[in-house]
């Protein structure tokens, strides 16, 4: 089993939120006021450590950086009301933490769910962030968007079974479970990987935020955003169709447009540094 390696660089934090739960994450800070703060959110199941070498890069280049584990994920709270895992609050907990940290100045770096979670921070907290990097994110459930046949179930398919799956596990949900690297699983295929997520992350959280997931639809809102916004979406992304991405440029007046070359939906973990110098590339001539 991988066991997560310490990043020494950074502070482990706590915070509790409004609502008395606990929300891990790692932020170094760098006394660098012409330098945006990135704030980075990962992907369903796993946890933070899916950037780790993304954000060492960043350190590398005097930015401070965020990597938070979403509630349910990681090191932060798991509890079984279904209703805690809707993307508002995975939002507002992160406002939580900018505003404990008094950042003014964070650019969002989410992948899939993450970018997802920073679309619906900029709705809830209008012009906080100062740019997003939306990587492998749709703009509404990504029923809509999946690669496979699955995307003509009907929804409510989707939402009966993650929903059964949800009460069914909550009794067996363990709180201490395995914390895992996903920067070290850079080669492991999806299988793998899936089978990792089901090892740190509860089937319980796994299913609410799937079940969150399923009910999330910004394409309305979309064209209120100004924000400068990088769209990215891997060449070989077998879980989104790139339809995804497109529709997201197309709608966000602001954006821009990256298809990564050779590497599928697990952006973060496949190509890291070449995703960093992108999104370096994009605050230094966008932000």
């Amino acid at each position: 089993m991988l066991i997560i390696i310490k990043d020494d660089n950074m502070k482990e934090k706590t915070i509790q939120t409004y609502d008395n739960n606990i929300i891990y994450y790692k932020h170094k800070r760098f006394n660098n006021k012409n330098k945006p703060t990135l704030v980075f959110i990962h992907g369903l199941s796993g946890n933070h450590t899916i950037w780790n070498n993304v954000v060492q890069y960043f350190h590398k280049k005097r930015y401070s950086t965020i990597a938070i584990d979403l509630y349910g994920h990681g090191k932060s709270s798991t509890v079984k009301q279904k209703s805690r895992y809707k993307l508002e609050y995975f939002a507002k907990d992160i406002d939580c933490i900018l505003e404990k940290e008094k950042i003014n100045n964070s650019i969002f770096v989410g992948h899939c769910l993450g970018g997802m979670v920073a679309l619906i921070y900029e709705k809830l907290f209008p012009e906080k962030a100062k740019a997003f990097v939306l990587i492998g994110t749709t703009p509404a459930s990504f029923v809509r968007y999946q690669y496979s046949l699955m995307r003509y179930l009907p929804s409510f398919f989707y939402k009966l079974t993650t929903t059964i799956i949800g009460y069914a596990t909550t009794p067996f949900s363990r709180k201490n479970k395995p914390y895992i690297d996903f920067s070290k699983l850079h080669k492991h295929n999806a299988f793998t990987i899936v089978y990792y997520d089901l090892q740190t992350t509860s089937l319980t959280a796994y299913a609410y935020t799937i079940l969150a997931m399923l009910h999330y639809n910004m394409k309305k809102y979309l064209p209120a955003i100004n924000r400068p916004t990088l769209v990215i979406i891997g060449e070989d992304d077998k879980v989104l169709l790139r339809k995804s991405a497109l529709d997201l440029h197309k709608n966000i007046r602001s954006s821009q447009l990256h298809i990564m070359k050779k590497t599928d939906h697990l952006v973060p973990m496949r190509k890291s540094i070449e995703l960093a110098k992108i999104i370096e590339q994009f605050v230094r001539t966008k932000v």
